[in-house]
């Protein structure tokens, strides 16, 4: 066992250094990142299908009625995904405004130079923490209230109810 791990940890001393000085083609990191996705959609729809067969329920119909059940929920959904929204907006104008009065850019991928994040006891992070705490308390207060909202929850319960008569309608798989 000791071999083994002693030979890893050689071979990642001599690996390190190829790998960290490796450049990187965007266009090519981009491809694969494009090529994951797709993949990563197509076995979701695969997925769903079988599901569907799975259950004796002909994947077109069954993928019509899910459509139809997105359609109902975006709507309610969107309540919650606005008031998260507005948390995360009031937290970069926040940010914003901590780089602005540390005199500092906003840490980010661009940032190379004059960058806040770079002094962990900086002005900028203590000035940061207590609106990401705040925003971390506005995110839980829209889930609370999404969850805790009657209305919502029924009208989402009868989107699900809707999506279930849909497909006990559908034809058997083939």
């Amino acid at each position: 066992m000791r071999r083994i791990v002693m030979a890893l940890v050689v071979g990642g001393v001599f690996l390190a250094p190829a790998v960290a000085g490796a450049v990187v083609d965007p266009a090519c990191f981009l491809q694969a990142k494009n090529d994951y996705v797709q993949c990563k959609s197509d076995c979701r729809d695969t997925f769903r299908d079988d599901k569907f067969r799975c259950r004796n329920v002909q994947p077109a119909c069954g993928n019509a009625c899910l459509a139809g059940r997105e359609r109902c929920l975006d709507p309610y959904l969107q309540v919650l995904t606005d008031c998260t929204d507005g948390c995360n907006a009031t937290l970069r104008q926040g940010k914003q405004a901590c780089a602005d009065g540390c005199g500092c850019n906003v840490p980010g991928p661009n940032c190379t130079t004059n960058c806040c994040a770079n002094d962990p006891s900086s002005c900028y992070n203590t000035c940061v923490d207590p609106k990401q705490v705040d925003a971390f308390v506005c995110r839980d207060n829209c889930r609370e209230s999404f969850h805790s909202n009657a209305t919502l929850q029924q009208n989402i319960r009868n989107c699900r109810a809707a999506f279930h008569t849909c497909v006990q309608a559908c034809p058997p798989a083939q």
